[in-house]
Formats: structure tokens, C-alpha cells, sequence
């Protein structure tokens, strides 16, 4: 709401905001009425596929192991940040590199993701059109990155993500993800690990 310092509309002193309009007072201009500028809500592949991952990563915080966790503590303080905030930022910077996240610093790297999951692509007229990969998780398999291509299969890229989802150790995991009828060969799996390795790509069988 506007408020009038010494006087109504247009006196000098009146300031603040009218619905989508911002008053000001400038030096030669008197009053001013502005519209007030409207956050961006960035919506591209790429953007979103970020936004898929660092989902995922903010949401297992509070899985991880005491260890693992005042490792990240240790690494925040030379920031001068929490553990959190220290996994959020390291995870973050590896998916900008392409590389799956890790539970523990410094990533290991030395895992290997089962390779041995089924991917099918259904089409449905009466239901969401579904991808289903299942698939019975190792002991260090951590999640699963869902991939689309756009003009042909999926390669693996940031723009290409739609949806990353945790897998249950050793059990068999069923994880659907609902699409917009985009042809089966256009997507693709990739299985990660704790310590931050991708498997190859795992297409519709």
C-alpha cells in the first residue's frame, strides 16, 4: 500500500505500491508510477533438468549416514557454510559437469551401478502415457536419472532430464514417470551410485 508522508497522491514524500505499481519520488520527475517488475520463473529443458536434480540432491540431506554428514560439515566450515548447504553447492557443481552426486566427500567414484533394469514406454488412450523402469538395486545404487531425447534418443544431457528418483537397495524397484506421448525410442535410464558414478545409458527394451 502507498504511504503519504505529508499529503495525498503526487505530494512530496509519497512512496510505495498501488496493486502491480510501485510510487517513487525522483528529483526532477516528482512522482513516479512504475510497474513492478515480476520474478522470472525460468522454464527451459536445461532449467528444468536442474531443477529435477537438485531436488532430488536437497531432498536426501537427511538419509545420509553420521559420517557422511560431518564429513560435509567439515567441508562447509572452511566456507563457512552448514554440511548442507556445503552438499547442495558440491553436488550441484558436479551435475554442472555432467557427474552424478555423491553421499560422501570426496566422491569415490569407485562403484559400479547395476546395469540390469528394464525401461518400457506405454502409450495409453485412456490413461497418462507412462515410463517404467524396474529394476533390483545394488548395494551402492542410489538413484535413477530419466532421460527424453528431442529430435531422436536420449544422450544424456541436462536438457533431457525428467525426472530423478531414489532406488531401494535390494529390493525391486517399479518406478513410473508419466509423459506427454513422446515415442519409446526417444528415452532413456541412467542408474547412479553413492559415490557418484553413472552407468550407460539404459533404453525401452
Amino acid at each position: 500500500m502507498a504511504t503519504a508522508l505529508t499529503g495525498p497522491y503526487g505530494c512530496e514524500g509519497a512512496r510505495g505500491s498501488i496493486g502491480g505499481l510501485t510510487l517513487t519520488q525522483h528529483p526532477k520527475a516528482g512522482t513516479v508510477l512504475k510497474r513492478k517488475p515480476q520474478p522470472s520463473n525460468p522454464q527451459s529443458a536445461a532449467q528444468m533438468g536442474n531443477r529435477h536434480m537438485f531436488g532430488f540432491i536437497g531432498s536426501q540431506w537427511d538419509t545420509l549416514s553420521a559420517e557422511e554428514k560431518a564429513n560435509w560439515e567439515t567441508l562447509g566450515l572452511a566456507s563457512q557454510i552448514s554440511g548442507f548447504a556445503a552438499f547442495s553447492k558440491h553436488n550441484a557443481n558436479r551435475w554442472q559437469q555432467l557427474k552424478a552426486p555423491t553421499q560422501d566427500y570426496p566422491a569415490a567414484e569407485t562403484e559400479t551401478p547395476t546395469a540390469s533394469g528394464t525401461l518400457a514406454v506405454v502409450n495409453r488412450s485412456d490413461a497418462p502415457d507412462t515410463a517404467t523402469f524396474t529394476i533390483t538395486a545394488g548395494a551402492h545404487d542410489w538413484g535413477v536419472v530419466f532421460f527424453r531425447g528431442t529430435a531422436g534418443a536420449a544422450t544424456g544431457v541436462k536438457s533431457e532430464v525428467v525426472a530423478v528418483r531414489k532406488l531401494t537397495v535390494s529390493a525391486a524397484n517399479v518406478i513410473a514417470v508419466d509423459h506427454d506421448g513422446a515415442d519409446a525410442d526417444l528415452f532413456g535410464c541412467k542408474v547412479f551410485t553413492d559415490d557418484g558414478v553413472f552407468s550407460a545409458m539404459e533404453t525401452p527394451s
